[in-house]
């Protein structure tokens, strides 16, 4: 029975996974955690995947040499498809290998260890775990919408990659401003955390949901808020810090204009990137994961409205969560490995 590693880094955790496959089915039997490292150098990512490696080996017994392969998905950007390129969403700093050490250090064949931006992978995971029902979906765009927001699509049946594996790097395209950031005169454009200004992601991103909020109301008086703010008042002062982008989406329900405002324009800017991709994939359907999806259709459905009411393509795609949940991370790596021509069933038993 083939053996396969699953990795996923990100800006908040590692996860390394282990499964079994048996035909289509792929079973995941252990998987471990760990924060993300806080040392900028730029072999700490290495350093603690190799770490994480050895202890799933004492876990399993099987050694990822042995192994059917080892797949990895990760933030980017990403240099030849195997390094980091100064990535902003980790501590590590400058140019951070990945591939290299991973196959040197454990003595991996180089053929067997594959490297992809997360949202690719994860895209690719929509494609070859789609429901029985999806069996004619064969072109689809997969975004995560969390802390940042990335793309990826599989055209055809095939993943896009690009010459580095920076395809479908969407959440940095450029975005006109929201119509409220003239009301509250904020600073247009909004640098984004890749440095650019007046990316996507500055706008519709879940950190920026939760960071815009903050600076409109940390500059109102607090006797002017709504009253879902109620409970962040503290001896008459407004403790903006404890906002998270879940008490935004709450407040624009119970009312608050101004968390309404910012979701919004959120999706308005979100909802003109996917009419973008619509006319340049003429996609089946748009999966959407991340922190931000589970607010449902409190989300999905202005998206869905906004992108219809757009000229273009849009008439019979499907657009809304993933299927596969949470499930999608812990796959995306997997996914890599596996044979895009086939649909595969899956098992978490961990």
């Amino acid at each position: 029975m083939p053996y396969l590693y699953g990795l996923d880094i990100g800006g908040t955790k590692f996860a390394l996974a282990f499964a079994e496959l048996d035909g289509n089915k792929l079973k995941v039997v252990n998987r471990i955690e760990r924060p993300s490292p806080t040392d900028t150098g730029h072999m700490s990512v290495s350093r603690q995947v190799i770490e994480m490696t050895r202890e799933l080996i004492m876990r399993t017994g099987v050694n990822p040499a042995d192994a059917y392969g080892y797949g990895i998905s990760s933030c980017g950007p990403f240099i030849s498809g195997v390094s980091i390129d100064h990535p902003p969403n980790l501590k590590a700093r400058g140019i951070v290998p990945v591939v290299a050490p991973i196959r040197d250090q454990l003595d991996i064949c180089p053929a067997k260890v594959l490297l992809a931006n997360d949202a690719n992978a994860a895209a690719l995971a929509q494609f070859m775990f789609r429901p029985e029902n999806w069996e004619e979906v064969r072109h689809l765009i997969y975004s995560t919408v969390s802390s940042g927001i990335g793309f990826g699509a599989v055209h055809d049946g095939r993943l896009i990659v690009g010459k580095n594996g920076n395809a479908l790097e969407c959440g940095h395209n450029t975005v006109a401003a929201p119509d409220y950031f003239y009301t509250y005169d904020l600073a247009i454009p909004r640098q984004c955390g890749c440095g650019r200004f007046g990316c996507l992601e500055a706008y519709a991103s879940g950190n920026s949901i939760r960071d815009i909020a903050r600076e409109i109301l940390y500059g109102m008086n607090p006797s002017k808020l709504h009253e879902h703010w109620n409970s962040f008042i503290s001896g008459g002062t407004f403790n903006f810090d404890r906002i998270n982008t879940r008490d935004v989406f709450e407040a624009a329900r119970s009312g608050d204009q101004v968390s309404q405002n910012v979701v919004d324009g959120a999706v308005d800017t979100m909802a003109l990137v996917l009419g973008h991709l619509i006319h340049t994939f003429d996609p089946q359907a748009i999966v959407i994961g991340g922190g931000v999806s589970s607010q449902g259709e409190n989300y999905f459905g202005p998206l869905r409205e906004r992108v219809n009411a757009l000229p273009g393509l849009q008439e019979g795609v499907y657009m809304g969560p993933t299927t596969l949940g949470y499930d999608i991370g812990t796959l995306a790596p997997f996914s890599l490995l596996l044979d895009p021509s086939q649909r595969y069933e899956y098992n978490l038993s961990y």
